[in-house]
């Protein structure tokens, strides 16, 4: 088991541009290699078909990344699960898209990611969800995406 780190996009971005100008910066003497065209990121979906967001036409979504905790992200290439816990800090019931993204060192490039709903969770409930990918590298972090519809 290992434990998960949450990072916003705006920081997971912040990252990729600082690692991008330091590396235009680098000096380039005589013996310096050639410059070489950045691989392919690898990226691989879950097996099943990512669950849609909430239905939109119950209401406007909203990114509540802050009302999901991660309890457990699967970090190693293979079988990984991702678990935790939203609370609906909304005051009507609502559904939840939960969207887990596993990157690698350094990157904004994801490995693997999958998505699940949890849908009519009452005001002010806790409730536990669940979903499972297939790592083809090793991740160093996972990454939340959530969203709550409130339901009418």
């Amino acid at each position: 088991m290992s434990t998960a780190t949450r990072l916003s996009p705006a920081l997971m971005t912040a990252a990729g541009l600082l690692i991008a100008v330091v590396g235009c910066t680098a000096p380039r003497g005589s013996d310096a290699p050639e410059p070489r065209e950045p691989p392919e990121p690898v990226v691989s979906v879950t097996a099943a078909t990512p669950t849609p967001s909430p239905a939109p036409s119950a209401g406007d979504a909203t990114g509540i990344a802050g009302d999901v905790v991660i309890v457990r992200c699967d970090l190693k290439a293979g079988r990984a699960v991702a678990s935790g816990t939203v609370v609906n800090t909304a005051r009507q019931p609502a559904n939840f898209a939960i969207t887990i993204t596993w990157l690698p060192d350094n990157s904004v490039d994801p490995i693997a990611a999958a998505s699940t709903t949890v849908p009519a969770v009452e005001r002010a409930a806790t409730v536990q969800w669940s979903l499972t990918t297939t790592l083809p590298d090793r991740a160093e972090q996972c990454a939340v995406n959530a969203r709550r519809v409130e339901v009418h």
